[in-house]
Parts: structure tokens; sequence; C-alpha cells
């Protein structure tokens, strides 16, 4: 049985020691890496004057680069993230941001000679026994072939980068760090952080709640100019990058970076629009369990039920033993994460709001930020955010590094479906009514934002875009006119007030990381359809589960889905996982 050894506390922060002992070590890699870098490219061979033995070699050279790389860059995301005030981690993000372009830029020199290659040589190369491991690496490369330029025409870009779509990415995250509002969120007034403004949204007071809308009005509202301008600035600039690559449509790059077919991302999406009627039934079912007509925005997230208070220790041994439930293995690798000083949970200004789960490297295992707020609601996001450490884990310690990282397609599966799995284990054992409730509608309330919030801003981000192409500036307006009316289309008239619009002013994913949203659909809708697969068969679910995570990035997403019962083609698949949400929905209560 896997527990933590030792109660977690709360106020205990992340240990980033194992990463780099001080921002001083971090430094003295940057110029190491940089200089590493440089000598990989100015020894570069030819791809198709090599054999299995030395293509491999060069392959594993490439893939320690690039992993060093990526612990430089995270190391200094972390530091921001635990206090974006810090000068020293502000002046760590700003040299790193400065110099990667140009280690990246030494690192493409081997893509850029693979894409370079005939179809016939490059596909003789990729079957090599040799580079086995890599094989999906090697092929899949090839996909960003017709929209690749020049090798100088790359480098001008990349050198650019720090100075263009980063700075505005680092402008966001510093000044949305630093929001604060003073407001009285049922202990009398006092200054509160995004973070707590949003948790008093989930608070049983009505009061408390109301408080908090009117809160998170005020903020967002005042932070949306700042936010409109970083959005414009990158959305213009990925344009550009766009056009000069041929893309024929704005969603293309992330799509190939998927290795989705667009056509496939767009019957998704249709197929979630065409099923915003439970939504909306479940808003009328929760304005009858509050004992109104029709739903207040201000409660559209209220707790239902009793939530119970626990404390970090207790959600930390929760999700431990969910986790532990479906796998010794996977309960011994969440645990730790705990154990090892990977979890930064406490709130406090400066500190990066919301929940993220940061992957490293094989040798060097992830860490996650959550902030507690003492509500059950703490171990679904907490599940949500193990639930992508033990995906990581697993897969950046059996894969290499060129195919270990799942694609973002991916990667929300394994956190879905840990919250989903953590429901269905504490409903087998909750009796009283109310937290039964409780959890059901918890439940039900994430797999709504996962599909239909996430879809809805997916297609408003979707307008941002058309209308940067159309020449239009992306003013604080026009994105309340987007975000508003895709949110009016989806819930109709099942909810009573105005919504916060301007909300897409705190969201970071349009800003840092494009056409990241609809990730969140894909994902909740597969994982839902997974509960299904794992009643059918429990005893060999498991097994299976644990290769999916295994597997990672080394295969398309159709192929690392498979043998789950998976199948990307089938035009069934949404109204499968939809089926299973609404079965959710309905079961409330009961």
């Amino acid at each position: 049985m896997s527990t933590v050894t030792g109660p977690p506390r709360l106020e205990d922060r992340w240990d980033l020691t194992p990463v780099f002992a001080s921002d001083e070590a971090a430094v003295a890699e940057l110029d190491l890496l940089a200089a590493d870098a440089d000598a990989f490219a100015r020894a570069l061979p030819s791809p198709s004057q090599l054999g299995g033995p030395a293509l491999a070699e060069l392959l594993e050279r490439l893939g320690g680069l690039r992993n060093r790389a990526k612990r430089l860059s995270t190391y200094a995301e972390l530091r921001s993230a635990e206090d974006a005030s810090d000068p020293a981690a502000q002046d760590l993000g700003t040299l790193v941001a400065q110099r990667m372009p140009g280690i990246q830029d030494a690192l493409r020199g081997f893509q850029l000679a693979w894409l370079d290659l005939p179809d016939d040589r490059a596909s003789q190369l990729a079957e090599l026994p040799e580079v086995a491991g890599d094989r999906h690496f090697l092929i899949a490369s090839r996909r960003f072939a017709p929209h690749t330029l020049s090798a100088a025409e790359e480098r001008a870009l990349s050198a650019r980068g720090g100075a263009a779509e980063q700075s505005w990415i680092r402008l966001w995250s510093e000044q949305s760090s630093a929001l604060a509002i003073t407001c009285d969120l049922g202990d009398g007034p006092t200054t509160q952080t995004m973070s707590e403004v949003m948790f008093g949204s989930w608070d049983m007071r009505p009061e408390v709640r109301r408080t908090a809308h009117a809160a998170l009005r005020e903020m967002s509202d005042g932070f949306a100019p700042t936010s409109s301008h970083c959005l414009d600035a990158v959305v213009g600039d990925r344009l550009a990058v766009d056009a000069l690559r041929g893309y024929e449509r704005a969603t293309r790059s992330t799509d190939l970076a998927n290795e989705l077919r667009s056509e496939m991302v767009d019957a998704m999406l249709d197929a979630v629009a065409a099923r915003t009627g439970i939504w909306r039934r479940w808003n009328t079912i929760k304005a009858g369990l509050l004992g109104v007509e029709r739903l207040p925005v201000a409660d559209r997230v209220a707790p239902l039920g009793e939530m119970a208070a626990m404390s970090y220790a207790e959600v930390v041994d929760q999700v431990v033993a969910s986790f532990t439930a479906l796998s010794d293995q996977a309960g011994r690798t969440v645990a730790g994460l705990f154990q090892d000083g990977r979890v930064d949970a406490a709130p406090r200004t400066g500190k990066m709001g919301g929940a993220f789960c940061a992957e490293l490297d094989g040798s060097c295992g992830p860490y996650l930020l959550l902030n507690h707020s003492g509500r059950q609601m703490d171990a679904q996001v907490m599940a949500h955010e193990a639930g992508h450490g033990l995906h990581l884990a697993r897969c950046l310690a059996a894969q290499s590094p060129l195919v270990g990282l799942p694609s973002f397609a991916l990667v929300e599966i394994p956190s879905t479906f840990a919250e989903l799995w953590l429901v269905q284990g504490l409903l087998e054992h909750e009796t009283d009514p109310g937290r039964r409730l409780a959890l059901q509608a918890g439940a039900v309330e994430t797999a709504i934002g996962n599909v239909f919030e996430a879809a809805v801003s997916a297609q408003a981000e979707r307008g941002c875009y058309r209308l940067k192409a159309e020449g239009l500036t992306l003013s604080v307006e026009r994105l309340n006119e987007l975000w508003g009316e895709q949110f009016r289309a989806g819930l109709g008239d099942s909810v009573e007030g105005e919504e916060v619009i301007s909300r897409w002013a705190l969201m970071p994913h349009a800003i840092m990381y494009r056409f990241y949203l609809y990730n969140y659909s894909f994902s909740c809708l597969i994982a839902l359809a997974l509960m299904q697969r794992l009643r059918d068969d429990p005893e060999r679910f498991a097994a299976r589960y644990l290769g999916y995570l295994d597997r990672g990035g080394n295969g398309t997403p159709a192929e690392v889905l498979a043998p789950l019962g998976i199948d990307l083609d089938d035009p069934g698949l949404w109204d499968e996982g939809l089926d299973e949400m609404e079965r959710m929905v309905e079961g409330v209560g009961r």
C-alpha cells in the first residue's frame, strides 16, 4: 500500500535544488549549454551519409541537449511561478528567454538537414533498427517540411522570439501574478489574490459568492487592457509567421504539432456545440437543487450538498489512495511527488494562481503548483495535476527524450481521467447524501468546464485570429463580444444575470499556448469514454492504461490510444463521451 511518509504540510514549498542548486548554477549551465549546442551545430554531419549506429548516436546527443534546454526553461518558469515579484526570478527569466532562441537555433540544424532529405532516403534511415526508439520523431518531423523555411530565415525567426512573443508572455505572467483586490470573502475586508477570489466563487455562502463574482469582474475588467494588448501582439505576430510558413488556416500549426487532422478537431467542436443542451440541462437541475427558478450567474460554480472542509494532509492522503486503487505503482509514484518536495501548495501574493504540473526529464521528476483552499474541490484539482505527474514521470523515464513528451492532445487525458476516477472511488464509499451530492456535482462541474466552457473559449480564440487577419485590433470591447457571444450561445437562457465577459483576460492559455483550449474538450471526452472502458473490463484496464502512460509521445495520438479501444476516426466517439456526461448529469442526487 502506497502512503506518504510523514504528514505533508501546507507551508512546505517545493525544493528546486534537484533541478539547479542555485540561480547561479542555472546561469553557468546556460553558458555551457550554449557552447555545447554550438559545437553540435558546427560538427553536424549530413544525415544522409550516416549509418545506423552513427545516426543513433547523433539522436542521443540531440536528445540530451534538448533535455538540458528544457530543464533550464522549466527552472526559470518555476522560479517565476513561485514568486513573480522576485527580481532574481525576473532576471533569470529574461536571460533564459534572450539566450534560448540561439540554443534552439543551433539544435534546429539537425531538423533542417533531415527535412532536406528526399522522402525515400529519409524513410530508409528511419527504418534502421538502431533508431527504433526515435523512429516516430524522425517520421513525425517531416510533417512540417512544407512549412519550414530556409536555414537563414529560421535563424532570423528564432532570434527574434525572445523579444517578440515571449516578451508579451512574460509581461502577462508578471502582471497577472501581482493582481490583488480588497474585498470581504467571509472574514472581513482584506487583500485577496486572484486564486482566493476564484475560491470565493465556490464558497457555500451565497453572499461570499456574490462578492467574489463582483470582485472577479472588477479584477478582470481592470486587467483587460493589459491582457488585450498582450493577446493582440502575440496573435498578430503568429499570423505574420503563419503567412511566411504558408499555413492555410490559423489552427493548422497546432493541429500538426498535435498530430491531429484539422477536420477531426472541427468535428469534435461541432459535436460539442450540438450537445450544449447538456450544459443547459445541468444549470436547470442545479437551479432546482439550489431552490431557485433560474440559476444566478454568480452561482454557476456554487457547491452543492455538503462540501467537507479538508486539511492539506487529508487531501494528499485521499489523492494518493485513489491512484493506489488503480495501481500500486501509480500510488507510489504520486506519493513520491509529495515526499520528494515537488509540490508548492499554499496561496500567497506573488505566486502564480491556479494549478499546473511542469515536466523536466527522465532524471528529474515533475513539479506541481497548487493553491490549496481547504475545500473538497482541492482533491479534484490535486488529482488532476498528479495525473499529469504520473504520466510525465512514467513516459519521460520510459522513452527517448525525443519522443517521451506527449503532445498537447494527449497530455490532458490522464489528468482528467484521474479526477473522474477519484470521484468514482469516493462515491463508492460515501453514504452521506449531502457529501454524495457534493462529489457528484463537483465531477459534473469539472466535465462541463473541460468540455463546454473550453470549447466555447476555443471558438472565441479562433475568432481572435479571424478578426486580426481582417486587420482589426483585438480591443477589450471586441474580445468581450467574442467571448460573450460564445458563452451566450452555450448557456442560452439557463442562467440569470450577466456573465463576467472579461474573464478571458485572466486566462493564460490563448497567450501562452496557441489553441491549447480545445485539448481540454478532446481529452475530457476521451477520459469519459475511458470510464466506460474501465467498467467493461476492469481487470485488464489498469495494465493497458499504464502502458498508454509509458508510451508518452512515441506515436501519433491515434496509435497511442488504440490499445485502450479508442478510435479517433470513429465519428461516434465524441457522442460516446457526451453520453457519459449526460448520464453523470442525470444521476446527480441519486
